[in-house]
């Protein structure tokens, strides 16, 4: 009784028993995480996903993000469209398109019914020559098909789109393996539009 009453002993049994509980606590941290409980963690952390306040609205960072590239993308088409130099050639001068698309902003939009000078020219970025009824100043064969082969050979870095309402044209002739699109007459705006804001992006204005 008075060896276990003696302080020391009490002291030195404390300080074993610490030592002991310590040592497997420390062995217990120091265990590494089982490979799948890894596994899970990373996708778990792929998958978070935080709110952030926008005015009085909740949206997710990535639907910010989403809505910050589609306002650069509309402000980067608003301005090619103030900067883009696009000619239509065509017999008629009153072509309903052309009026629509500087409505739509795309401001720079001209119409002449024939090229007898390719050279006046070179500021253009985008041609539309219909297939029919011009190309005759020059007197080039095929008319348009003829008078688009000039152009895209004269102006290898300018976009040059066919139109036309005839069906039963040449695939075979040349100008369709160098031209850089071909629409129907009748093509909706929308698909003028939509060539018109992949090449815009492309040339170098």
């Amino acid at each position: 009784m008075e060896i276990l009453n003696n302080p020391w002993i009490i002291t030195i049994g404390s300080g074993i028993i610490v030592a002991i509980f310590s040592f497997f606590i420390l062995r217990k941290k120091s265990e590494p995480m089982p490979a799948k409980k890894l596994t899970q963690a990373g996708k778990h952390n792929q998958s978070i996903n935080i709110d952030i306040k926008d005015g009085d609205n909740k949206i997710s960072i990535n639907e910010r993000d989403k809505n910050r590239k589609k306002h650069d993308n509309q402000m980067d088409i608003d301005n090619l469209k103030k900067i883009t130099n696009i000619l239509f050639v065509d017999d008629d001068p009153n072509y309903m398109i052309v009026k629509i698309l500087k409505k739509q902003g795309w401001i720079n939009t001209k119409i002449v019914t024939d090229i007898i000078d390719p050279d006046k020219f070179n500021d253009v970025h985008v041609f539309f020559v219909d297939i029919n009824g011009v190309g005759k100043k020059m007197h080039l064969k095929d008319e348009g098909m003829g008078l688009a082969l000039l152009l895209k050979d004269k102006f290898v870095d300018k976009k040059v789109i066919l139109y036309s309402s005839d069906t039963n044209r040449d695939m075979a002739h040349p100008v369709f393996k160098k031209i850089d699109g071909i629409l129907p007459a009748d093509a909706q705006i929308y698909q003028f539009t939509n060539i018109l804001e992949q090449f815009a992006k492309e040339i170098k204005i």
